[in-house]
């Protein structure tokens, strides 16, 4: 058994008056990785850290003098050290830590968390939400760490799976990441969204500012789940879909596996003989193995794939008449592969990964057929360095092979095509300067058709107090492929797959972004915390796809036009023993501007909220009251018979037949009454011991729309008028079992 290995470089500079700070990385002494989740505390300066994916945590503005230092892990021995913290400079204490033979009684800890927003020490601003504690959001019938962000800045249509919005963006502007991968269309078919297991991951991110990959608004980063040094399963079983993940050590290589599959139902309780429901298939897997490599390092392999199917009438009954027709219907499936090298070593990290992402979407709707391709292949290598000027810098290439091909029966035929690489050099670097303020500056340039692209982050935060601070951060961004999905369209509730397109080829530009953003943040009492924040964007070079198209997706040449956006968000969480109650209301005025139309998008509602409480009344009881509102909705309204239900039990799955298209010139024209909607639910627990090992079963509910309140999707129009298409009406959501085992 290893001794705990305690080492502390001291870096002093001349006496000039700064705090100083302390930093590190937490490693296992037995494989030599980085323990992600460390708990990291100096209890007598009243600081707290978790460390990062790379083992990293960080305390500034130190005051000189003794220092107490406590390092805990689960399944690790838990250390506390003294060091004598310099008046200026940076002290480095990397810390391993030994495995914990001794076996330990179950113990529950229970804890309320949500997504709410966290402010680094430099002002850098990003949503944060961990797996584990989306049994306790009063918003979610079950996990899913896409929905789980929703509110305030991040926007989502309600009821129906789709991309998240940030600040003003459309779908496409949001990119997605698993330990650092891009992943391309993660989202299901039916009533699901993301297209991962949850119980495979271990949290997601949304940072507004992303450095090396291209995202107009920003990226949702997704770590998987560390492996536990047992083997260990948990589980699911709902009327929505099922699931399966399992983790544990290798017998080999001192590694450590992770898998993950799913499977959903989309018509599971559907009557065989009704054509208006929609059917499929959904599924996705997940598999992760890493090992420990000479030189301490760690290598982690990992894949990942997810694929939809779905068939929908394109008649109503009532209107078919005696007809038959070929159902309407669509595929689309993601796929990423990576292999990823890590070192670690005093302050100083090394990550090396090459990847291969791609998504491919089939479909055929109405008279057009639809083909859409994209693949990219990727390397990349940073790093980072820990100190008083903490940094990283690295150097990314790809390579994305993109298609897109759509025909129609008249003979009809429009398709785009590239393979253009990618080649971006970026860094980032941070500083504390005294003790009340820290900058940060990230550059980028890409070099895309033999042009460079600036990109840049820079972001300043006063620390007024412990309790309050303030941040300032402008940015500049660009978008090298976006989405000719209409989504305006109807049909974009059922086929939320983005369909891209290379910039460069057919009238496709480079889009670009510049943003200003300021937040305050401040912590009322203890368990309490508010921010609020306010943003300004003008983006150019979209493809508006709504303007021109009736279809749900774009069949000719392309259009390209711009958008102003601004808004403020404000977001309240409490966290008591057992309650935890949150409040997230955003403000925004979205505007998209074509040469000839100007318009509101469908996901640009002047006031979003979404809050609710949950409250434990036992030790294995849940409580959750869920409301979601938003007023000043656009909608575009549909033309042609369209039979719409959203997911529900009551109604036995999700309905839609038809085939409407949409009306170019009226494009968000439409002003949809407030939405509202509340939801209850229920979880009751079971925990047993099995031999020496904890178990956890529980039953839960959710009703969804208690109120009943009519809510409108959209409108269809015809020659007697605008008929409105109901949402979800006041029915059971979903009924289920899980396990941890």
């Amino acid at each position: 058994m290893y001794g705990l290995i305690l080492q502390a470089l001291v870096q002093v500079g001349s006496p000039d008056g700064r705090a100083a700070q302390v930093t590190g990385i937490v490693l296992d002494a037995v494989s030599g990785r980085a323990l992600a989740g460390a708990t990291v505390s100096a209890p007598d300066a009243g600081r707290f850290d978790v460390t990062d994916l790379h083992g990293r945590y960080a305390f500034s503005s130190l005051p000189s003098g003794s220092l107490r230092l406590t390092v805990r892990y689960v399944g690790r021995h838990a250390t506390e050290q003294r060091a004598i913290v310099p008046q200026s400079g940076t002290l480095e204490i990397n810390v391993v830590l030994d495995p914990l033979p001794e076996r330990l009684a179950a113990v529950e800890v229970r804890r309320f968390r949500d997504a709410s927003s966290r402010f680094g020490a430099d002002g850098r601003r990003m949503r944060v939400i961990a797996a584990d504690d989306q049994r306790s959001n009063p918003l979610l019938a079950e996990p899913d760490l896409l929905r789980a962000v929703a509110g305030g800045e991040a926007v989502m249509a309600p009821e129906v799976p789709g991309g998240i919005h940030l600040r003003g963006g459309s779908s496409d502007q949001t990119a997605y990441t698993l330990d650092g991968v891009p992943v391309f269309n993660p989202y299901h078919v039916s009533d699901l969204m993301g297209a991962w297991n949850t119980d495979a991951l271990q949290s997601a991110r949304i940072d507004y500012e992303p450095t090396e990959v291209t995202a107009l608004s920003g990226v949702m980063a997704l770590a998987t789940r560390p492996s536990g040094m047992r083997v260990a399963a948990r589980g699911s079983a709902s009327t929505t879909h099922a699931r399966f993940t399992a983790d544990g050590p290798l017998a080999f290589g001192n590694g450590a596996f992770l898998i993950g599959a799913r499977t959903a139902f989309p018509a599971a309780l559907a009557p065989d003989d009704d054509p208006t429901f929609v059917r499929g298939l959904s599924r996705d897997g997940i598999a992760r193995i890493e090992l420990a490599t000479p030189f301490s390092g760690r290598l982690m392999a990992l894949l990942t794939a997810s694929q939809d199917r779905l068939g929908v009438s394109p008649v109503r009954p009532d209107l078919a008449q005696g007809t038959t027709a070929d159902a309407n219907s669509a595929r689309w499936s993601s796929w990423a592969g990576s292999m990823q090298w890590r070192r670690a070593w005093r302050g100083d990290s090394l990550v090396t990964m090459i990847w291969r992402s791609g998504t491919s979407v089939q479909g055929n709707w109405g008279t057009s057929a639809l083909t859409s391709f994209r693949q990219d292949d990727g390397v990349q290598m940073s790093l980072a360095h820990s100190a008083r000027l903490a940094w990283r810098a690295g150097l990314r290439a790809e390579r994305p092979r993109i298609r897109y091909e759509v025909s129609d029966s008249n003979a009809s035929r429009w398709s785009n095509g590239s393979a253009a690489a990618l080649w971006t050099a970026f860094g980032d670097a941070s500083r504390q300067i005294g003790t009340a303020v820290g900058l940060r500056a990230n550059v980028a340039v890409v070099a895309f058709r033999g042009r460079p692209y600036a990109t840049s982050a820079l972001r300043a935060r006063w620390s007024i107090s412990d309790r309050a601070g303030i941040t300032g951060a402008y940015t500049r961004s660009h978008q090298f492929a976006q989405s000719v999905r209409n989504a305006e369209s109807v049909v974009g509730n059922i086929l939320p797959a983005e369909l891209f397109v290379a910039a460069g080829v057919g009238g496709m530009p480079v889009a670009s972004n510049e943003e200003v953003a300021f937040s305050a943040d401040v912590v009322l009492r203890s368990g309490i915390t508010a921010n609020v924040s306010t943003y300004s964007r003008r983006m150019r070079g979209l493809v508006l796809v709504a303007t021109v198209e009736t279809a749900p997706f774009l069949r000719g040449p392309l259009t390209s036009g711009r958008a102003r956006v601004s808004g403020a968000s404000a977001e309240l969480t409490m966290r008591r023993k057992h309650l935890l109650a949150l409040a997230r209301l955003g403000l925004q005025n979205v505007r998209y501007l074509s040469d000839t139309l100007s318009y509101v998008p469908g996901f640009g509602a002047r006031f979003v909220f979404d809050g609710g409480v949950t409250v434990t009344p036992t030790s294995t009881t849940r409580l959750r009251l869920g409301l979601t509102a938003a007023s000043g909705r656009r909608v575009t309204p549909a033309a042609g018979a369209l039979e719409w239900e959203s997911c529900n039990l009551k109604d036995r799955g999700c309905e839609f037949a038809g085939n409407p298209t949409s009306v170019p010139t009226l494009t968000g024209a439409l002003r949809a009454p407030g939405y509202a909607r509340v939801d209850i639910g229920i979880r009751q627990e079971v925990h047993i011991g099995i031999h020496d090992r904890a178990a956890e079963f529980a039953a839960f509910l959710t009703f969804s729309n208690v109120l009943n309140r009519f809510n409108v999707l959209t409108y269809t129009v015809s020659e007697t008028g605008l008929t409105p298409i109901g949402m979800r009406p006041a029915s059971p959501l979903v009924v289920g079992l899980d396990w941890r085992f």
